[in-house]
C-alpha cells in the first residue's frame, strides 16, 4: 500500500483514519493467513472513502502502475536485479587513471 501512496500528502485526520483502517484489518487477516480478496477489496474502498477526488485520481494511478510492473515482471520483461542508476545507494564510479 506504501508505494501505492506515492505522491499523495495526506492531512491528520486522513492519516488517523488510514492507520485505523489499517490496524482492523491487520487485526482481522493477521501475517500468514489466507489471502481475502473480498476483504482487500472492502480495505481498498474504504481507503478511496478516506482520500479526496484528486487522491482517489493519484491512488488509482499510482496502483495501475504497480500493477502492470508486477504483470511485465511476472512475464519476465522486469529485470529483477537492476543495476542502480543514481540515487543515494548507488556505488561510486571507478575512478578513471590519470595519463601520467
Amino acid at each position: 500500500m506504501r508505494r501505492a501512496m506515492n505522491g499523495i500528502t495526506l492531512t491528520d485526520p486522513q492519516k488517523q483514519q488510514i492507520q485505523t483502517l489499517r490496524q482492523q484489518y491487520a487485526q482481522d487477516h493477521p501475517a500468514g493467513s489466507t489471502h481475502d480478496p473480498t476483504a482487500a477489496k472492502a480495505f481498498r474502498a474504504s481507503l478511496l472513502n478516506v482520500l479526496t477526488p484528486d487522491q482517489q485520481t493519484q491512488y488509482l494511478k499510482n496502483l495501475d502502475t504497480l500493477r502492470k510492473q508486477r504483470r511485465d515482471y511476472r512475464a519476465g520483461r522486469i529485470d529483477p536485479n537492476p543495476e542502480p542508476t543514481g540515487g543515494p545507494f548507488a556505488p561510486e564510479p571507478s575512478p578513471t587513471p590519470s595519463a601520467a
